[in-house]
């Protein structure tokens, strides 16, 4: 193929070509160094030890995840758990080859122009904030690179070519089942070639896979139903919608202009956006329909790359579940990769002229500066939750020798889900061999209120606190204080059980805390008119007091046993 075979590009192409991944890798690697583990990548490293074919091939929300885990296992090893730069790295460099894979395949089509204005809208797609922010998502974007790269050594159509296909197919299979749509793609760009001699090239790593499924991927929670199946074609139309909000900046656009008018446009979704692509799309759906009445026919890789895609969206929207959204951000570098390679293939018979490029250039600077100023919004989403990931490990540092291994930061304690893979047991065990990215008692009590008290909630929450029956009466007491409503009427701690005596006419709700402001208060429950219960407070790593407060009700007396 001319433009692999051919890499002799102007220089000035190639430099612009790495100023621009450059630039790329040092986003995701600047923004991501201020972040923090979050959600699978926690079943990753706590709930996988060891180096066991069970902890490399076990699926993970259905997908194979074999190469994720082997990177994190190795930075793991070589640089630990409180380093993030190792990890951003990998992902940075995954986006670059990503940007040169496309910038090769869009060139080879349309011209160096163009190629470059595609590299620019994948390296900078704002709306797929997910995959540029969260490390995990190394998973999508090597399948993705690896699935192009393999799509463009088939275009050699030499034996070399072949086998590169082949490992590059496997290759993005080991990164996630997004490499399945790329398998098939692969399939009919070589069966429509008619050379079923060649079919090896798709049949290896299918094999692969299937064995893979059989031992392992069978295993795992299926969503495929009915329901999924009934909305699935709603599905595939807006998953290529979503995709042209994301690539043309739209969705970008839609975020600005409801900044400038005080209008909260959601970060997570594009979902209400989808009808400004429908127009785009009725005019390539046109366009389409026109040149097939004239005569043309689909080439063999514009077939391949139609196969990946809607494969892609099929197989997601039949296994839908909240969350896996057409519009969802994860899923828009994909969307918008494929539809550019699919531009590109369809302008390849009739090349736009110079100012055509120009025009096609100048749209996709405008699309890249607005996509980078939407990922602001991403990034203050990714980092609330980093915020919150770190006070409430460090709450768990904290409570060391008195929270039970079995004890997970689930949603209902953190009220956040960022940390469902996180159980005491295991990241004690894994942070004492490779260190803890957790904050330090100094760096919860200076954090943002929301984490402050997310942290006393996981304290709260993995002490058992409990309210347990006392006698309101005749136990001697070494003093003490009382807790009304509001932060005048609180009463400090010590580390051990206290009587707390209600001896007023109605019950009195309290709530206690330790690194939170008065008025985020972890509620403990109701003590009943003319009666008292025990609070037992262990000691733990850190001297900070807990208080206590009547929340509603009447004050209470917090009495010290003699």
């Amino acid at each position: 193929m001319r433009g692999l075979r051919n890499v002799g590009a102007p220089r000035l192409t190639w430099i612009l070509l790495g100023l621009m991944s450059v630039a790329a890798a040092a986003v995701v690697v600047i923004l991501g160094l201020r972040l923090s583990f979050f959600n699978d990548e926690w079943y990753v490293l706590l709930q996988r030890p060891g180096l066991s074919a069970d902890a490399i091939f076990e699926p993970s929300n259905e997908h194979l995840i074999a190469m994720p885990v082997l990177i994190y296992k190795a930075h793991i090893a070589l640089f630990g758990l409180d380093d993030q730069l190792p990890f951003r790295l990998t992902l940075a460099a995954a986006f670059v080859a990503l940007g040169v894979v496309v910038f090769l395949f869009v060139r080879e089509r349309v011209g160096e122009v163009i190629g470059l204005a595609a590299a620019a809208l994948v390296l900078f797609m704002g709306p797929a904030w997910e995959d540029l922010l969260w490390s995990f998502q190394v998973g999508f974007v090597g399948s993705l690179a690896s699935g192009i790269g393999a799509l463009l050594a088939l275009e050699r159509r030499d034996r070399r070519g072949d086998l590169c296909a082949c490992l590059l197919l496997i290759l993005a299979l080991s990164f996630s089942d997004l490499g399945v749509p790329f398998v098939l793609g692969a399939f009919v760009a070589v069966l429509v070639r008619r050379r079923p001699l060649q079919l090896w090239i798709a049949l290896v790593p299918g094999a692969l896979f299937a064995l893979w499924w059989l031992l392992y991927g069978q295993h795992a929670t299926s969503h495929l139903s009915a329901h999924n199946l009934v909305r699935l074609p709603g599905y595939v139309v807006k998953a290529p919608l979503s995709g042209i909000v994301s690539v043309s900046g739209l969705h970008a656009a839609a975020s600005l202009i409801g900044d400038a008018l005080g209008i909260h446009v959601d970060a997570d979704s594009a979902e209400p956006l989808l009808l400004l692509a429908i127009p785009i799309g009725l005019a390539l759906a046109v366009m389409i329909v026109r040149l097939l009445r004239r005569g043309w026919r689909p080439s063999p890789e514009l077939l391949a790359i139609a196969t990946v895609a809607l494969s892609f969206w099929a197989l997601t929207g039949a296994n839908y579940l909240p969350g896996r959204e057409p519009a969802a951000s994860r899923y828009q570098l994909i969307s918008g990769t494929l539809l550019i390679l699919a531009a590109a293939e369809l302008a390849r018979s009739r090349p736009p002229r110079r100012l055509a490029q120009r025009a096609v250039a100048l749209a996709a600077c405008v699309a890249v500066g607005l996509n980078v100023y939407f990922l602001t919004h991403g990034f203050d989403v990714m980092r609330r939750h980093a915020t919150l990931a770190k006070a409430d490990l460090g709450a768990l540092e904290i409570g060391r020798g008195q929270v039970p291994d079995g004890y997970g930061l689930l949603e209902s304690v953190t009220h956040d889900n960022a940390l469902a893979g996180v159980t005491a047991g295991a990241f004690y065990r894994e942070t004492d061999a490779h260190g803890s990215p957790a904050d330090s008692p100094r760096e919860i009590a200076t954090a943002p209120l929301y984490a402050r008290s997310s942290a006393d909630n996981v304290l709260a929450a993995g002490y058992g606190f409990g309210l347990d029956p006392a006698p309101v009466a005749g136990a001697r007491q070494a003093g003490c204080d009382r807790a009304g409503v509001g932060a005048s009427g609180e009463a400090r701690l010590p580390f051990r059980a206290v009587r707390i005596v209600n001896a007023g006419r109605s019950k009195a709700t309290i709530g206690v805390r330790r690194f939170a402001s008065p008025q985020a208060l972890v509620i403990l429950g109701a003590v009943a008119r003319h009666s008292a219960i025990w609070l037992r407070i262990p000691p733990d790593r850190v001297a900070v007091p807990w208080h206590l407060q009547t929340i509603e009700g009447p004050a209470v007396r917090v009495c010290r046993p003699g």
